[in-house]
């Protein structure tokens, strides 16, 4: 997530509906705060639309429609300018850990690809970009302002499922069902965190209350360090100030900050906070059994290369280029996303005219052309 402040304007001396329109046309992403005394309004843009209105004040936290609102002609206004995960963040809602799991936490972590239609990315293709680095993280599926789905990794294997109120098969189904009008995010986070992640599924609270102020959290932090408790000490303070603290076997592995513009790490000893909070015991296999995954793109449904027929384009194409093809053969196939068992056969001429770009000489293209030309039929 990104955050800048590009301008800050009083409005005693500014029109912010000429401010207002300029983003517009700019295809603007990000915010427009307005602080007037102790209110925070917060007008959330994505390319150039206004989508929300977010009113924070000491009466709590309200939400607005940019038609029915009126811009402010007093008070200093910033112009935030932010990426897609800082939007999503504030668009999505108010997420439950109980009901939503690790849903709760998509769009924190680092970026390893971002904003990728979903429809390019097959099983094959999503599985390798995980286990060629051994990463652990997932990959959120969402639009602008909706996260419907995560599947987590860890080292490069599938080991959970969550979309929203589901989990394991029911998840991939909902997911697989929402898939086409989506994009895919992928992040990376440290092993022991995607772990404690996919044990998100089925959280029953184990004590629940309310936290006055920093020794009464401080004491049960301890008490959970104590105890060598594996748990998600998740803290509401509403809408715009929530906390998820993971341990495991007593040790404090990281504790997220939830704000409206953001998710971000910070340090235990600095969380602010008085309100209610629930804690739940989380079950962490050491090593976590993968899971199957058979996710439905456009080019899955469609159908295959005959095995036959990819080893004899594959023979052509190392006789004709020597034996580096076997290298290149397989860098093609994850440029496309494909394994040799999933070639769809409405992309067979894309495969071999990318093929043959390979080939340095003119006379061993045209060999390898001539014998695969038959086969494309």
């Amino acid at each position: 997530m990104r955050q800048e402040i590009r301008d800050t304007i009083n409005l005693e001396y500014a029109d912010l509906d000429v401010v207002f329109e300029e983003l517009k046309k700019e295809e603007f992403t990000g915010f427009i705060k307005v602080s007037i005394w102790k209110v925070n309004e917060y007008i959330a843009f994505y390319k150039g639309k206004p989508e929300r209105v977010f009113i924070s004040s000491e009466n709590g936290f309200e939400e607005a429609h940019p038609s029915g609102y009126t811009l402010p002609r007093t008070g200093t206004a910033q112009i935030i300018e932010t990426d897609l995960f800082n939007i999503l963040n504030a668009l999505k809602g108010s997420f439950n850990p109980e009901r939503d799991c690790a849903l709760c936490l998509a769009g924190y972590g680092y970026e390893l690809e971002t904003c990728l239609p979903a429809n390019t990315f097959n099983t094959d293709r999503l599985i390798d970009r995980f286990e060629r680095g051994l990463h652990s993280g997932y990959a959120m599926f969402h639009t602008h302002k909706d996260v419907f789905g995560i599947i987590i990794f860890y080292k490069g294997t599938p080991i959970g499922v969550f979309s929203q109120g589901l989990k394991g098969e029911d998840a991939l189904k909902y997911i697989n069902n929402n898939y086409e009008r989506s994009m895919v995010s992928l992040f990376t986070l440290k092993h022991d965190f995607a772990k404690l992640l996919s044990s998100m599924g089925g959280l029953k609270s184990m004590r629940e209350g309310v936290i006055e102020g920093q020794p009464e959290l401080l004491a049960l932090s301890d008490d959970i360090k104590e105890r060598k408790m594996t748990a998600l000490l998740y803290l509401d303070g509403g809408r715009d100030n929530r906390y998820y603290s993971f341990f495991l076997k007593g040790n404090h592995v990281t504790t997220i900050r939830e704000s409206l513009l953001e998710l971000r790490e910070i340090a235990e000893g600095r969380i602010n906070f008085s309100g209610k909070f629930y804690l739940y015991p989380l079950y962490v296999e050491e090593e976590p059994k993968s899971i199957k995954l058979d996710i439905d793109t456009h080019e899955d449904i469609t159908e295959k290369v005959s095995e036959d027929k990819v080893s004899a384009i594959k023979e052509a194409f190392i006789d004709e280029i020597g034996p580096v093809g076997k290298v290149l053969w397989s860098k093609i196939l994850k440029e496309f996303g494909w394994k040799d068992h999933s070639i769809p056969a409405n992309r067979l001429k894309d495969l071999i005219n990318t093929l043959a770009k390979e080939i340095p000489f003119e006379e061993h293209r045209t060999g390898f052309i001539s014998k695969v030309r038959r086969l494309v039929k």
